[in-house]
């Protein structure tokens, strides 16, 4: 007997998936090259000379298969370097919470990354990676001192040469951490 717990969204979406990202692509082209030809026929009409409609359609059906066409070596592209970007975003000093940003600070560079430090977190292995204070999360490997402060809490020192807050509220988890 199969797997009796409810599917989640992405759980049913993974199986169709590939058909409907194919038919996607396929339907947002078609649709631009209706559009396109239609602006282009109106603009054609006010021009001194006009081109024949054949002329037109036949570029703007043209143009949009080689992009269609395209749309394969892009995905292949993006497939073979998001492993390589995910990895070198994992080589981070620190997190930092931004609103609804994160600020990832990687060898004295800020990037911004639409997400919640709860969620980014969630995703981060718990052994490398661990929240530090309620706006900031470190990767352990990347601390070079721990100083500690009065009233329980700790100043990070980073390998980049930054600082960072530990409140005592998250000095086990660190303690845990850094103890592995």
């Amino acid at each position: 007997m199969g797997d009796s717990r409810k599917k989640n969204l992405y759980e049913r979406y993974e199986p169709i998936r590939r058909r409907v990202e194919v038919g996607f692509w396929i339907v947002f082209m078609a649709l631009q090259a209706v559009f396109n030809t239609v602006v282009a026929l109106v603009d054609s009409r006010g021009r001194a000379v006009p081109r024949a409609t054949w002329e037109i359609v036949t570029w703007e059906v043209s143009s949009h298969l080689v992009l269609l066409a395209l749309v394969p070596a892009v995905v292949a592209v993006q497939r073979r370097l998001l492993p390589l970007a995910r990895t070198h975003l994992l080589r981070f000093d620190w997190l930092q919470a931004e609103g609804n940003y994160v600020g990832l600070h990687v060898n004295g560079h800020d990037y911004l990354l639409r997400a919640t430090l709860t969620d980014f977190l969630a995703q981060l292995d718990p052994v490398r990676f661990v929240r530090v204070h309620r706006s900031h999360a470190v990767n352990l490997g990347r601390i070079k001192e721990i100083e500690p402060l009065d009233g329980g809490d700790a100043r990070l020192h980073m390998a980049d040469g930054t600082t960072v807050p530990c409140s005592r509220r998250y000095r086990e988890a660190l303690r845990a951490g850094v103890g592995r």
